[in-house]
């Protein structure tokens, strides 16, 4: 290779090398300081670690109240749908089921006794599976017209992570104790 050709050898070298270099740069080459294309967020990561943080948070609102249940000597049924429950009286047929409108008696307290809510008045309510207190509209269905009992409910299955934006806190396990006034079944 002649003068001529090294130098231009030696210049496109230089060129390439130079629009190269600040792209590997640029795009992290084995820097750990920077993230990759491989450390995109993965969906199926950021879902399975929401479902384990659920998983923990149930886990762990489940215990709170079980250890509540023993410390008031009380006798609940646990539910499969997560919700602790003692009737005291079942009232009479039929029971309430869903889209039936449930007229109620209720208060609702927190673990430690707080009183959120007493209304003087009753309560109609129409049984629904989407409600977002879900745990009282699954709860009634134990029930017919002068049932009475008492749920305790996580917050999954009454006012969730962000309470009611009233009276209920966020994330709170709430106690209703209710009382089946009347019960107009779905035609």
């Amino acid at each position: 290779m002649n003068y001529k050709e090294t130098k231009t050898v030696t210049i496109v070298t230089l060129f390439l090398l130079m629009a190269v270099f600040p792209l590997l740069l640029a795009c992290g080459g084995n820097n750990n300081n920077q993230k990759n294309n491989n450390d995109a967020p993965n969906p199926f990561e950021d879902k399975t670690r929401l479902e384990n943080i659920n998983r923990y948070l149930t886990e762990k609102d489940k215990d709170v109240i079980e250890s509540f249940i023993r410390r008031q000597g009380w006798k609940m049924t646990f539910a499969p749908e997560g919700y602790y429950y003692e009737v005291y009286d079942e009232g009479t047929s039929p029971k309430a089921k869903q889209g039936s409108e449930v007229e109620l008696d209720y208060s609702i307290s927190l673990l430690d006794g707080e009183v959120l809510s007493a209304p003087t008045e009753p309560k109609i309510f129409k049984v629904e599976r989407s409600h977002e207190i879900r745990g009282l509209h699954q709860g009634v269905q134990l029930l017919g017209k002068g049932g009475r009992a008492k749920f305790i409910l996580p917050p999954l299955l009454a006012s969730g992570l962000v309470g009611d934006r009233d009276k209920i806190p966020p994330r709170s396990i709430v106690i209703y104790d209710v009382k089946i006034i009347d019960i107009r079944l779905r035609r």
